[in-house]
């Protein structure tokens, strides 16, 4: 029986907490503070969905317009505000493949620092038409 526990237990993924500095980088501190280097919007994305953790439906993600502008804002060093603009109604459109795409930069961000059975618990994810979070 102890044995049938033990398996169990090295079956869980070890996980570390996030921690984001100043200036938006993205560290797992119980790793060596390897940092999780992203670009500026999945970067954004990423950092809305940390704010939610009941998740968002992509569909709904119109009403979160205002609040990607603020954190694009910060966390990019675009200053063409048509560019900036442009960049989020991408994001928010739900028929465009901007979102999607930005998940997958996510997940191949931690992918290239963990393995998979670790990583996908910092990946943006859910069911189709559902939720979706980290």
């Amino acid at each position: 029986m102890e044995q049938n526990i033990n398996n169990k237990f090295s079956d869980l993924a070890i996980l570390s907490p996030l921690l984001i500095d100043k200036n938006f980088k993205i560290f797992l501190s119980d790793f060596g503070n390897i940092e999780i280097k992203m670009h500026a919007l999945p970067k954004t994305v990423f950092i809305l969905f940390l704010r939610y953790p009941d998740g968002i439906r992509f569909k709904e993600l119109y009403l979160f317009k205002k609040e990607l502008l603020e954190i694009y804002n910060m966390v990019s060093n675009k200053s063409d505000k048509n560019e900036i603009e442009r960049a989020i109604n991408d994001l928010v459109d739900y028929k465009n493949p901007s979102m999607n795409q930005k998940c997958a930069r996510i997940r191949e961000a931690f992918r290239n620092y963990l393995d998979e059975d670790t990583a996908k618990f910092y990946f943006v994810s859910g069911y189709n038409g559902g939720p979706k979070k980290i």
